[in-house]
């Protein structure tokens, strides 16, 4: 940091420090008394420019721009010998005046700015939403690529599936129909048909389409253990075969009683039977005992359900048996 340079004492003319003339005083420091081209001394209005008359030269407050602290009046460079003149009021409302001007372009130019910002801000805003729109219609469409996709999936898998179902339903039906065909054992011998009051009922074995569809090499012996046991305990208690139908049987009574212990026995006689270790291990055909240790399930499960009611009877040209149409049967 550079410190100001000392300032040699103030003298007087007569070349003793002391207090200066008033017309020494309104000169600037340093210059000495100006004088004429011709060498005689100036007046006061020629050594005084004009607008510095009440300038102090003592005081360091309100130095001119055109003097500087080290100026050296033995310099060939001085502003006297460069032609210097005291700023006049033009010049300086000049100089206001411009700097005016600079201000009020820098405003402008300062408000072109802040409105090109706020075009570019608005214009990157605009820019933002359109990006977001596409963004959103992009999401939308694909949720939608996405929905026919799994509803195609699920078409195909619904078709699928209904194909399996027929392919499976086909498989059991030509079971069936060749269990029907094999079988040329006809119904036990039986008495009359019963007329006005009958008992129906109804024996088919539990789950037999799964049966048929997954086992239906061994369904074939199984089924032919089952209708020999019913056909023989309809025998037993004077029942007429209506109908046989692979795995289910019609048979009609003349007395609810002979229904009744039918029902019974055909289920009791079911856990009698020799089944193969296989199917005993099917779902459904396992072993069950009660609290008591009594088997109450084992192998093929029937269900037997009875109706009671008058109907009539009629020949039924298919299966040359009398059949009993109406409410009763199909209740």
């Amino acid at each position: 940091m550079e410190h100001p340079r000392p300032q040699s004492p103030v003298r007087s003319s007569g070349g003793s420090p002391g207090e200066l003339s008033s017309s020494q005083r309104k000169l600037p420091l340093g210059l000495g008394p100006l004088r004429s081209s011709k060498g005689s001394p100036l007046s006061k209005s020629q050594q005084v420019p004009n607008g510095v008359q009440d300038w102090d030269p003592t005081s360091s407050q309100g130095h001119p721009s055109w003097l500087a602290d080290d100026h050296d009046p033995s310099a060939t460079d001085s502003p006297v010998s460069r032609g210097w003149r005291a700023p006049t009021i033009d010049d300086v409302q000049r100089e206001l005046i411009s700097e005016r001007s600079g201000r009020a372009q820098l405003e402008i130019d300062l408000s072109a700015k802040d409105r090109q910002a706020t075009v570019l801000q608005q214009r990157i805003r605009d820019l933002e939403a359109a990006l977001e729109a596409e963004r959103e219609a992009i999401r939308a469409e694909r949720a939608m690529v996405f929905d026919k996709q799994n509803r195609l999936e699920q078409d195909v898998s619904r078709g699928s599936h209904a194909v399996q179902y027929v392919i499976d339903m086909c498989n059991v039906l030509a079971n069936r129909l060749s269990f029907q065909l094999t079988d040329k054992q006809g119904p036990a011998s039986d008495g009359q048909p019963p007329f006005g009051e009958v008992a129906i009922v109804n024996v088919d074995v539990e789950g037999s389409h799964d049966k048929w569809k997954h086992y239906p090499d061994l369904m074939h012996k199984m089924m032919a253990l089952f209708k020999g046991l019913v056909r023989d305990k309809a025998h037993e208690h004077h029942g007429y075969e209506v109908k046989f139908d692979t795995d289910s049987f019609t048979i009609a009574f003349a007395s609810s009683f002979d229904a009744a212990y039918f029902g019974l026995d055909v289920q009791t006689s079911l856990l009698k039977v020799h089944w193969p270790q296989d199917v005993l291990l099917w779902p459904g055909c396992e072993e069950e005992v009660d609290d008591y240790g009594r088997v109450i399930w084992r192998g093929l499960r029937a269900r037997v359900g009875a109706s009671l009611g008058s109907c009539t009877c009629e020949l039924d040209i298919n299966t040359g048996r009398l059949r009993y149409p109406g409410q009763v049967v199909n209740r």
